[in-house]
């Protein structure tokens, strides 16, 4: 495991206190309601929790992928929508910070930093989801702005964002070449927040639609070069992958620190359950697992802070690993808890819930075998 030093221990003791103290009590209303509570987000601002990765010159925290991954887990263990959250927001930032210029990050960054805003990240459509390339929505350049028009879905932090880091085609004729990521304003004319979906897991966390119709952005809030941004979607991926992985982690020990806190206290043949071995052995694997995991993240997520050019197979690992680790993991304390593993009002459930995710988005586990074993095959 990793040697943390002063600046992430207090980092992380201060995250902590936080979920147990200010968001565990609201996580069950919040899962039932599917809703954030709105107060959440300026608090979230305060402990900088928005402005993790912004430049320290601008304001924010500038922290290392490894400390991203390492508060993402720490969220995760209370509530997964909140870990979501923050994650998703850091994922819309970091397209300008692999390619932005020095003036958008500037004026983004520092109204963020004034305003907490909250960031989305919007690739996906209906006809493009694990197939990012194939995306749909058209910008057309008019003068000194653009017209976007096209529809994106499953798009997290839906609603509720500030800005959005949208991505379009600006050259049809390019295949995979023809993209360009855009800032936009939540409140710009002719961006339209679509349904809101009835989710399995993740429930507090809203995903919506979002509908582009003749939308207007500025040039200016082109994020690098045109025509240039299947490139920097993909480099996002590769710093965005193990965050999903260090929420399954979160999720995962989340699960086995409740269930080991409920096998200690119910009693089952006069003894407790603790005391079983067979529940033991179950527990001991689920543990193992959560530290090989935790060893194959951080191993990911300190090679991307070293610089390596090509940590896209190692950050496939981490996800892929990480998100079958949290479903068995899940489904072991469910059953660990028999009947009441079961029940709404029971922590384990949400968790079971909100696992299933973590094998989707940013990239099905299935793509992660086709990035995995494209790398072994010497293709990358």
């Amino acid at each position: 495991m990793i040697s943390l030093n002063a600046d992430q221990k207090m980092m992380l003791q201060t995250v902590k206190d936080f979920m147990h103290e200010k968001v565990a009590p609201w996580s069950l209303e919040m899962d039932e309601t599917q809703n954030l509570k709105p107060e959440l987000i300026p608090m979230l601002a305060d402990l900088g929790l928005l402005s993790l990765i912004v430049p320290k010159a601008i304001g924010g925290l500038g922290v290392d992928l490894t400390t991203l991954c390492l508060i993402i887990e720490e969220i995760s263990k209370v509530d997964a929508s909140v870990g979501i959250t923050v994650q998703c927001n850091s994922t819309g930032q970091r397209p300008i910070l692999i390619a932005g210029s020095e003036e958008l990050k500037k004026r983004v960054f520092s109204r963020e930093m004034s305003e907490a805003q909250l960031f989305g990240f919007a690739i996906t459509e209906p006809e493009a989801g694990s197939d990012s390339g194939a995306i749909r929505s058209r910008a057309e350049r008019k003068g000194d702005q653009y017209i976007l028009n096209g529809r994106k879905c499953f798009i997290t932090n839906g609603g509720i964002a500030d800005q959005y880091l949208i991505f379009a085609v600006t050259n049809s004729q390019g295949e995979r070449k023809g993209i360009s990521g855009f800032v936009v304003e939540a409140d710009t004319k002719g961006l339209v927040i679509g349904k809101k979906e009835n989710k399995m897991g993740l429930r507090a966390s809203p995903t919506t639609d979002l509908i582009l119709e003749d939308m207007p952005v500025p040039a200016q809030n082109l994020v690098g070069k045109e025509n240039d941004g299947f490139r920097t979607m993909m480099r996002t991926l590769d710093g965005t992958r193990p965050t999903i992985a260090a929420q399954a982690l979160g999720i995962a020990e989340g699960a086995l620190s409740y269930v080991l806190t409920y096998t200690k206290e119910r009693m089952q043949f006069g003894r407790p359950l603790i005391d079983f071995q067979g529940l033991q052995f179950m527990m001991a694997d689920m543990a193992t697992a959560i530290e090989a995991t935790k060893c194959l993240v951080y191993h990911a997520t300190s090679l991307y802070d070293l610089g390596h050019k090509n940590v896209s197979p190692i950050s496939a690992m981490s996800k892929l690993f990480a998100s079958d680790m949290v479903m068995k993991v899940t489904t072991d304390a469910v059953q660990l808890m028999g009947g009441y593993g079961y029940m709404a009002e029971y922590e384990v459930e949400r968790f079971y819930r909100d696992a299933k995710i973590t094998e989707i988005y940013e990239g099905t586990k299935e793509i992660q075998k086709n990035t995995i074993a494209s790398a072994i095959l010497g293709k990358m």
